[in-house]
């Protein structure tokens, strides 16, 4: 199932979510107004790689387990 809309703040969502409603990809044009957002789940829901644009707007990138740990990659000295 894909679905496209806004998020809270009014930029655009893009989600895809299994044929039984688990989210798996969130894309959108980020809420903050940094950039871009993009976040993907796995099989039971929790979040375990994410991709977007900090407040600076350099790149920033999370790839983490399912017990919510993990590493944080961000460009820069």
């Amino acid at each position: 199932m894909i679905s496209a809309g806004s998020d809270i703040s009014g930029d655009g969502l893009l989600m895809v979510n299994s044929k039984t409603g688990q989210k798996l990809i969130h894309a959108g044009a980020g809420g903050s107004g940094n950039g871009f957002g993009f976040a993907g789940f796995n099989k039971t829901g929790e979040g375990v790689v994410e991709i977007y644009a900090h407040d600076y707007g350099n790149g920033v990138v999370y790839a983490g387990n399912r017990k919510g740990e993990g590493r944080t990659l961000k460009s820069g000295p």
